[in-house]
């Protein structure tokens, strides 16, 4: 992705591009419809190596598949985010009643979705927490410049990031932190949740 001044390719929370988001629904059938409303056009970011959180080669390992959700424990998720290319987010392990359900879209973007109760995997509700991790460059300046558009809230969390929320998709909060070119999507099935969970200091990448 390039941050320079041709809005064609820009990352702007405030233009929505469903068309994107509907081509990566179709294609991971796991991610919940309102988590997936709210990112608009992002150029090849092949000249500055921040295009993808998530190698081809670290993906289709036995581990994971493009496009096809998993399961994963802490330790599986660990591991994977060790051969990452860029940090993963995440809202900290699964409690007792809750298991991590991993998806990594074509473009390298990774999805993790906190799955309660007898939910089965890949269920289509949008009822469970979702954290997306997306390559963006130079992320805060990206999302602190979105904050700017009107109606939008904006917070700053621990870590020194900042996170807005937008009319476009009122139960998602997008976060970056500074020196980052990735930034993180927090859906949640409330407004409050989501809020409260940014402003938890749970956001971090995964270690």
């Amino acid at each position: 992705m390039s941050t320079g001044t041709d809005p064609r390719h820009a990352w702007h929370l405030t233009r929505p591009s469903p068309s994107r988001r509907l081509i990566m629904l179709a294609v991971v059938a796991t991610l919940t419809v309102a988590a997936v409303i709210l990112l608009a056009t992002r150029s090849n970011n092949a000249s500055n190596g921040t295009g993808r959180v998530a190698a081809a080669d670290s993906v289709d390992n036995g581990l994971l598949k493009i496009g096809v959700p998993r399961i994963l424990s802490t330790s599986q998720l660990r591991a994977f985010a060790a051969t990452a290319t860029g940090p993963i987010y995440w809202a900290g392990p699964a409690g007792p009643a809750t298991r991590l359900e991993v998806t990594v879209v074509r473009r390298g973007d990774v999805f993790i979705r906190y799955l309660t109760g007898t939910a089965p995997l890949g269920d289509p509700h949008p009822s469970f927490t979702t954290i997306g991790t997306y390559g963006v460059a130079d992320a805060y300046r990206v999302v602190n410049n979105d904050s700017n558009a009107k109606g939008a809230t904006r917070l700053r969390i621990p870590g020194r990031g900042i996170a807005i929320n937008t009319a476009r998709a009122p139960h998602s909060f997008y976060v970056a932190f500074p020196g980052q070119n990735y930034a993180a999507e927090i859906y949640a099935t409330t407004t409050t949740h989501a809020r409260r969970l940014v402003l938890s200091g749970r956001i971090t990448r995964v270690p």
